[in-house]
């Protein structure tokens, strides 16, 4: 049986702590939904932002600024209440190899309506079954709002891709417009470390400014 003494500083941050970076964004310019950046140290991949099957005039109109700023759009939102899981748009995201976990940290795009388009905006992702993670009035008829969110993500499966959607509702019309612009999201990876021993015994104990750390292995 092998024991081990280390003596480890302590810090006053968390040096294992991942901080929240820019991992994608779309900004939809030359009418293109390929991302406009991924970040290459957390991504392998960003799919292009994709429409749900049940909306109808998918493009690209003018975006927040003059031309060519460009921003996506879709008509044939949901008319009730209820979402309809065919009316979104999407993103897939990939983390890098090497089992790691992507865990979103928050997302923000631009959005405008016209006058009969959803009333009410949802963010959802593939983690938690796309069940509702947060939504919002979408505002006032053409005018440009920002919406965000930065809480209640799941955690991806190690390795897994993450499929980020943002949903509409509550449209007064099946011609109503809802075009979207700089959609950005924020994550960090996470992994889990399986060690190749058997530990026996584990214990931290305070020892002056420093922490001491004893266990015992199987082997």
């Amino acid at each position: 049986m092998k024991k081990l003494f280390v003596i480890l500083g302590i810090f006053s941050q968390d040096l294992l702590a991942q901080p929240a970076v820019l991992v994608a964004k779309y900004i939809f310019d030359g009418d293109v939904s390929t991302p406009f950046y991924v970040n290459p140290l957390v991504l392998s991949s960003a799919s292009s932002m994709y429409a749900g099957a049940g909306l109808s005039a998918v493009g690209y109109v003018n975006g927040q600024f003059a031309f060519p700023d460009r921003a996506k759009w879709a008509t044939n939102w949901s008319l009730t209440s209820v979402i309809n899981a065919n009316d979104h748009f999407g993103a897939l995201l990939t983390p890098i190899a090497g089992g790691y976990t992507l865990v979103i940290d928050s997302v923000r795009c631009k959005v405008r309506r016209s006058g009969t388009a959803p009333d009410t905006l949802e963010f959802r992702m593939s983690t938690n079954a796309f069940a509702p993670l947060w939504k919002s009035k979408s505002g006032p008829t053409d005018a440009w709002r920002l919406f965000s969110i930065t809480s209640g993500f799941t955690p991806g499966l190690p390795g897994g891709s993450v499929d980020l959607r943002v949903y509409g509702r509550n449209a007064t019309g099946a011609g109503g417009a809802m075009r979207i612009d700089n959609f950005e999201v924020y994550a960090h990876l996470d992994t889990v470390y399986n060690l190749p021993v058997e530990l026996t015994h584990f214990n931290a104990l305070p020892y002056n400014s420093v922490v001491k750390l004893d266990w015992s292995t199987a082997t």
